[in-house]
């Protein structure tokens, strides 16, 4: 046998992702270089494990070129937690800054779900310990959820919602087909 966290994990995990990604990729058009959103409480999840580069981490994560970007308001709320949260709010600084695109918005768990919305056409990943901004953007938007776990750094499946919407938006696709076919053979007999 392996042992735990070892060889057989390893595969089983990088056979994992790359299902997740082709799920992404066929359904919804994402493709590399990844783009991901990363909030300051994975950045820290990350360095607290003494690995100082974020993008290299989820370079290795998802098996290619990865664009790691964290906004405004999470160096905002990094620079106010204080000295303990200095070499978090250094890693973050290190990563490009996307511009978070509304007004009104006060916090990073806010600006990320707005700019992800419902449709994420912009094609991002999120990568956040924060549980509930996890549990709300696989519920109600398009979008691969990255987390740090003890083992390391994980992709999560995509929810049911997301599958069952992409099996009926398939499965609608094939009825018109079928319809489609079926009316060109009736004026093809006509």
């Amino acid at each position: 046998g392996t042992t735990p966290g070892g060889e057989g994990m390893r595969i089983k995990r990088h056979k994992a992702v790359r299902k997740t990604l082709k799920f992404f990729h066929v359904n919804f058009g994402f493709r590399e270089p990844y783009k991901v959103l990363v909030d300051g409480n994975f950045i820290h999840a990350v360095l607290a494990t003494g690995n100082g580069d974020v993008e290299a981490t989820l370079s290795k994560l998802l098996m290619g070129n990865v664009r790691a970007f964290t906004t405004r308001y999470t160096l905002h709320e990094l620079h106010g937690m204080g000295k303990e949260y200095r070499a978090t709010l250094e890693g973050a600084r290190r990563l490009e800054r996307h511009k978070c695109s509304y007004e009104g918005v006060t916090t990073a768990a806010e600006c990320i779900k707005r700019e992800v919305g419902e449709k994420n056409e912009s094609h991002f990943f999120v990568a956040t310990q924060d549980k509930d901004l996890q549990k709300y953007l696989s519920k109600s938007s398009v979008v691969p959820i990255i987390f740090k776990t003890v083992n390391g750094v994980s992709l999560q499946k995509p929810g049911s919602n997301l599958q069952n919407f992409v099996n009926r938006a398939s499965e609608a696709k094939m009825g018109i087909q079928d319809y489609e076919r079926g009316t060109r053979v009736m004026r093809e007999l006509a």
